[in-house]
């Protein structure tokens, strides 16, 4: 990720080494100060933690979820976003390819993100915030809510996305 841009920079490997300056592939506006990257789907979609490091550090986050397939389009590789806590920092995609986990940071918890239940397809973001909106992303988290296989409470430090 290109930290200060917030974009994900996307490169040809192969020109690194022959045409470093012809490697880039694509560049993906994404949240303020992105941080962790992960591949999701077999190279699908790409999931980018949004941390807002050099802003308001107390402020919660979000992902944002990119077709891979569409890199080359800039903006509209962009799927959508996903909630997260303060400074969501780390993400790793379980052995079974059905899990994200997210760290958020400034939270202190572990987020366990059902990856079937992120945006498939392209949706509008909203131009401006309104208690209407905010409690529909309250109801949509909600909706993503889900437990590993094995864990059926939340503990202490731990969040269910």
């Amino acid at each position: 990720s290109a930290r200060t841009d917030n974009a994900l920079l996307a490169f040809d490997t192969r020109r690194l080494l022959t045409e470093p300056s012809r490697a880039l592939i694509g560049r993906v506006p994404v949240g303020d100060a992105p941080v962790g990257v992960a591949v999701l789907d077999g190279g699908a979609r790409i999931a980018v933690t949004n941390s807002n490091r050099f802003g308001d550090s107390n402020a919660t986050q979000n992902l944002t979820i990119i077709d891979a397939q569409k890199i080359a389009s800039g903006a509209a590789a962009v799927l959508g976003t996903v909630p997260a806590g303060v400074f969501p920092r780390e993400l790793r995609v379980t052995e079974d390819q059905k899990t994200l986990l997210l760290t958020n940071f400034g939270s202190k918890n572990l987020a366990v993100i059902d990856i079937a239940r992120l945006p498939l397809e392209r949706r509008e973001r909203c131009a401006t915030f309104s208690p209407v909106r905010a409690n529909r992303r309250k109801r949509a988290l909600s909706d993503l809510m889900t437990s590993a296989p094995g864990t059926a409470r939340r503990g202490r430090g731990s969040s269910l996305v």
